[in-house]
């Protein structure tokens, strides 16, 4: 069992290798990353280019409820303030678990959330993982950590066709998200690991409702 571990390990790492070295190449050949404000676009060259959605602020980070970014570090990345766009450790087990033939697990921090955002798919494949690490690494290169929730918080996608939290709290609760209650914040940060599994508004999910009453005590006892 140890030497399996032992071959896995050393697996994950070449790949890692791999990666990080054509992360660099690219970094030499082109322009990494460009934050075209007035034009409302990110634009990423590396080997492809790739073009992300329209990136409107609708909402400014000064101008959300503290407790939603609360609930949402907590729930999603915890080290967010921490890493520098993806946590090595989480991504060797999920890639050690894919490598033994399990399904591509998540692992993704909101620098990775937000690339796959932005500029890819959820599809759960080795390539779009790597190229999530990426795209993650260059946004923690060239944006602050404010503008990357910022830019998570007004384009995260929370079910039912509603992308950003405005969409979102008014679709959900008919409220601007400065309004929203600590319950209504729980509920929200509660839908991000599935947003397509509920099928009713109320989305009477047992693991949804475990993840809320989970957040609802952590943002009461802060």
């Amino acid at each position: 069992m140890a030497s399996r571990f032992l071959k896995l390990s050393r697996w994950f790492f070449l790949h890692m290798l791999v990666c990080l070295s054509a992360w660099q190449f690219f970094q030499f050949l082109n322009p990494p990353l460009l934050l075209k404000k007035e034009e409302k676009r990110l634009l990423v060259y590396g080997g492809e280019l790739y073009l992300a959605k329209e990136v409107n602020i609708e909402y400014p980070l000064a101008e959300l409820p503290t407790a939603l970014v609360q609930a949402l570090l907590f729930q999603e990345d915890q080290a967010f303030y921490e890493h520098r766009g993806y946590h090595l450790r989480e991504m060797g087990l999920a890639l050690v678990d894919f490598a033994s033939g399990s399904r591509l697990r998540g692992a993704s921090t909101i620098t990775q959330q937000l690339a796959r955002t932005l500029f890819l798919s959820r599809e759960k494949t080795l390539q779009r993982k790597l190229q999530e690490l990426y795209l993650a690494r260059l946004l923690e290169l060239h944006l602050s950590k404010q503008e990357i929730l910022e830019l998570y918080l007004n384009h995260v996608y929370w079910g039912k066709n509603q992308s950003g939290i405005g969409r979102a709290a008014r679709y959900y609760f008919a409220s601007p998200p400065a309004r929203l209650s600590l319950s209504q914040i729980a509920f929200l940060i509660s839908l991000l690991p599935h947003p397509d599994q509920c099928k009713q508004k109320t989305c009477p999910a047992p693991l949804r409702e475990k993840r809320q009453r989970r957040l609802e005590r952590y943002l009461r006892s802060l």
